[in-house]
């Protein structure tokens, strides 16, 4: 997403604009603080959204 954002910001504006360093810095640590939180607590949350019987195939 943050390839999208600084390849779009380029092209309709020539330069990066306001897609910061903080920007990218953020959507990175957000993206690697998620995985961390999946891989721990990823089975325990589909159990809670999809209770046996839910899941359609």
């Amino acid at each position: 997403m943050v390839t999208i954002s600084l390849i779009s910001c380029l092209l309709t504006l020539r330069r990066l604009g306001s897609v910061g360093v903080g920007t990218i810095i953020a959507a990175v640590l957000v993206g690697t603080v998620l995985g961390f939180v999946t891989r721990l607590f990823g089975v325990k949350r589909d159990a809670i959204l999809y209770p046996k019987g839910r899941i359609s195939k």
